[in-house]
């Protein structure tokens, strides 16, 4: 997949609109203890769109691919994935619940808002 830069700044200023009320720093510190007792990575960092895109046209994705994104934060990874491909499934594992609830919470917001997109 190789988009050409408009579709990758459609990507970018559609997913920053989305993402935009999500509180990057939600880690209270009784969650960092405990995330560092069981040697979860609090750390948050995420691919930026145009990264997607040049680490999808390396893989050579097939319509029967599923793509697992482990520590997948707050699931723009994912999401970039599941609306710029054509695969099967898309799977997003987070293991700190603070973004899992929050990635929760855009997927149900995009559900509802756009439901043409989650058809299949």
């Amino acid at each position: 997949m190789k988009p050409n830069l408009s579709m990758e700044a459609a990507y970018q200023t559609f997913l920053n609109d989305v993402y935009k009320k999500i509180d990057h720093k939600a880690i209270s510190p009784d969650d960092k203890r405990l995330y560092q007792s069981a040697h979860v990575c609090d750390t948050f960092g995420e691919l930026m769109t145009p990264s997607v895109f040049k680490l999808l046209s390396k893989i050579p994705l097939k319509k029967d691919d599923i793509f697992l994104d482990l520590g997948s934060g707050l699931g723009r990874l994912a999401l970039t994935v599941y609306l710029g491909t054509s695969i099967k499934k898309v799977i997003g594992v987070e293991g700190a619940h603070v973004y899992f609830a929050q990635s929760q919470q855009i997927l149900e917001d995009l559900q509802s808002s756009l439901p043409e997109l989650f058809k299949q």
